[in-house]
């Protein structure tokens, strides 16, 4: 009897532990797939942003622009406001990269793979004060050591 009740509580307790192992791949799998998707999708929004300079010239234009101080004085008023809207879009897609890298979702690297953190541009100097408050604290330290950027 003391034999039979030994090995059923081995069996339960090998099932215990068969069970908890299972979880833990199932969780492990899961968290790859979540990753997977996160990478996809921030790689899918960098891709449509370079996607929209090469099918449309005229923000390509302006883009280009912005980064020539040449070209600055023949910017309009709407040039200035598309360009800011345009600077505070892509640092607000780097910075949700930065929290996803952050939290262990991405890799270290996603930041730089995914071309968030290669366009130092005259204009973004420019306008970083302005800017700057639209950013969490955290993200425009980063930014300002990044690019060299003053506090101001």
């Amino acid at each position: 009897m003391k034999n039979g009740k030994a090995v059923r509580e081995t069996i339960g307790f090998l099932g215990v532990i068969g069970s908890l192992a299972f979880v833990g791949v199932e969780i492990r799998q899961n968290n790859q797939i979540a990753m997977a998707n996160a990478y996809q999708e921030v790689g899918l929004r960098a891709a449509a942003v370079w996607e929209a300079f090469l099918h449309d010239p005229e923000t390509a234009a302006l883009v280009a622009a912005g980064r020539d101080p040449s070209q600055w004085e023949s910017l309009s008023e709407t040039d200035w406001f598309r360009l800011r809207a345009s600077t505070i879009s892509g640092l607000r897609a780097w910075e949700t990269v930065e929290l996803q890298i952050e939290a262990g979702v991405l890799p270290p690297d996603a930041s730089s793979r995914l071309g968030y953190n290669i366009n130092y541009w005259p204009y973004l100097e420019s306008v970083w004060p302005d800017i700057r408050p639209a950013l969490s604290e955290r993200f425009a330290t980063h930014v300002e050591e990044t690019f060299g950027l003053d506090r101001r």
